[in-house]
This record gives C-alpha cells, structure tokens and sequence, in this order.
C-alpha cells in the first residue's frame, strides 16, 4: 500500500464513522420541522415543504436603512428611521417577526431549541447573502448576552448563529469584539426610549481585539434598532467606522 494510499484510509474511515454516527442520532432522536416541529424525512431538512411554503421572507419594498418591510414602494424609509438617526450605516433582515417564525425562534431561545440554529443560519446566508457580498463584509460580530443570562440560558444563540453564519459565508466571525457588561431589563414591553435608557452603557469592546472592517453586527430580533445602534455606538467609540447589521427577523 502507497504512503498516499495509507493517509486516506483513516480519513475514509473518519467519515464513514461520522455518516454513521448521524444515522444513528437522527433514528434515536429524529429531526423536527424548526417550526411545526413535525417529524422531517431525510430529504425535508430542514424544514417540512408546508412550512417551506409558509415562511414570512422580507421582500422589497423595504427600508433602505434598516431592511422592515415597506408598504409603499414610493417611500424609501419607514417611519421610525425618518424620525431616528442610526449609528450603523444599513442594515437588513430575513424574516417578518410573526406566526410560526416566531414561535420558533421563541422556543430556539428559551427552550433550548439550539438545533434551529442551522435553520435560521442557512435562510440568513440565502436572504443576506448578496448584501454581505455587496458591502464587502469582513466581520461577523453577534450581539452578546450578559455572561449571567447566558449561564443561565445555556447558550448564547447569537454566537451560535455567528459561527453557522460563517461557515457558510465564509466570513470571519470574532466574538469577543462586543462584551455585555450592563446585566439590562428585558427588552420586551418598553418603548422605544425606553429600550435605548435600558441598553445605555450595556456593551462594551474586547480588550485586544482588532477587526477588518466593514464589520457586519449579527442579532436574532430587531424591533426599534435600540440594541444595534447601543452594540454600533460602542464599536464607533473603539474607532469602528464600518458598521452594517443583518438579524434574523424583524419585529
């Protein structure tokens, strides 16, 4: 046997062993639709054809600032972003934050639904992906959670999603660029000055980091920018000009 025959005998092996391996996991624990949960065949993943269907993409017209879907094609801003200035230079999302979407990404956050992750990744790379092409994005940077919620969560799915994302973008992905260090009130409920007094002094940047920029900041919800443009102030702060956003929905 040749020495080139002997180094690919393993690596054959290595990944029969991994096929196997998610045979296996998938008879033991089959997969389920991320949002009716129904029970995938082999060739649904990751998502049932129904929901497929169903699924609540952000389509143009859109805001040219932060990507919420326009109803009037003759307006190139929404409401809320004629009225407010941005610290990120444009932003975009995947989904509309409504029905089973958002049901998902519910229980992908509190239930410990982290195998949604490559779901959401994957409909971000397939939506996002010529937007991140046509900036030139360098650096994927999630939007952290407060090292005591993420403990308590188990995970931190904006992290997840970085990582997926930039497996498939190719992308790099830095996640210490952004600490949380302000344990803040949930978001949820407040109003728009609210949310903004809330995440005042929430992040701050990594001590060694350095980023190519245009860096790119990676969130799950956006709903009025608070969150985004507190992470965006941080990293302008630090000497970070190139700022754009890309979540998964928006609310």
């Amino acid at each position: 046997m040749s020495a080139r025959q002997e180094t690919s005998v393993p690596s054959t092996l290595t990944h029969a062993g991994i096929h196997l391996a998610q045979e296996l996991t998938d008879l033991l624990y089959p997969p389920r639709c991320p949002l009716c949960q129904k029970i995938l065949l082999r060739e649904e993943k990751p998502i049932c054809p129904d929901c497929r269907g169903e699924l609540p993409w952000i389509r143009e017209p859109r805001c040219k600032k932060c990507g919420r879907p326009l109803e009037d094609d003759r307006t190139e801003l929404c409401e809320r972003c004629m009225r407010q200035t941005h610290f990120y230079r444009q932003g975009q999302c995947t989904f509309v934050y409504t029905g089973k979407l958002r049901d998902s990404l519910l229980r992908m956050k509190y239930e410990n639904h982290r195998e949604y992750i490559s779901f959401f990744a994957q409909a971000m790379a397939l939506s996002q992906g010529p937007f991140l092409e046509r900036i030139g994005a360098r650096t994927l940077v999630p939007v952290p959670l407060h090292p005591q919620k993420r403990r308590a969560r188990g995970f931190d799915q904006c992290a997840l999603l970085c990582t997926a994302l930039s497996e498939l973008t190719g992308i790099e992905v830095c996640h210490d660029a952004l600490l949380r260090v302000k344990q803040t009130s949930p978001q949820k409920g407040l109003d728009a000055l609210r949310r903004r007094e809330n995440l005042h002094g929430a992040f701050a940047v990594g001590k060694t980091v350095s980023l190519q920029e245009p860096v790119v900041i990676v969130d799950d919800i956006y709903t009025t920018g608070a969150t985004i443009d507190s992470a965006a102030y941080t990293l302008i702060q630090a000497g970070i000009t190139d700022i754009w956003f890309i979540a998964v929905c928006s609310a």
